[in-house]
């Protein structure tokens, strides 16, 4: 039907290599550019909304999108690292490791890996996780390694260029 409609608006239809010429589109003498990073998230975004799929709520969008690769630092863990070695330069921390140890907590296999482990001017060890927030389930295993193991367990978070210092024990 579609032919007969073509063929009444446009008379005759020219040969079929005359065709393909037609419908392409015209070439610019540039060459293509390739899409940036906003151009490729927002086809990417455009794509899921018009899937239906839901969209993120604001507190998922805030979270990362996977973990880092073992001994690769986050933001607030780096900020953290800069403020242990200016400790170490005043002398208050002897030293720290990141991420160098494993804890088994509970009775099922469920294994807690702190973000630093320090070594304080009197020689005492001490555990410091490092979080932008606090989500429950970090909350229980933090208070867990404080009642099983005999050490100072600190928790620590930067709000507004500042340390927040919270101690279990």
């Amino acid at each position: 039907m579609q032919d007969r409609v073509n063929r009444s608006r446009f008379g005759k239809l020219p040969p079929a290599s005359n065709v393909e010429r037609v419908c392409e589109p015209k070439r610019s003498k540039s060459p293509p550019k390739r899409p940036d990073r906003k151009t490729t998230t927002s086809i990417a975004a455009n794509s899921e909304r018009a899937s239906g799929a839901a969209r993120a709520q604001p507190k998922q969008r805030n979270q990362a999108l996977g973990r880092l690769p073992k001994g690769v630092m986050n933001k607030t863990e780096a900020a953290y690292a800069r403020h242990l070695e200016a400790l170490k330069f005043a002398g208050e921390v002897l030293d720290y490791w990141f991420e160098e140890i494993k804890f088994k907590i509970g009775t099922s296999a469920c294994w807690y890996e702190p973000d630093f482990l320090v070594q304080v001017k009197g020689g005492a060890m001490e555990i410091h996780e490092c979080k932008g927030h606090w989500e429950d389930d970090a909350l229980v295993k933090t208070k867990s390694l404080a009642l099983r193991y005999p050490f100072r367990v600190i928790a620590v978070r930067l709000i507004k260029g500042a340390w927040e210092i919270r101690e279990f024990n």
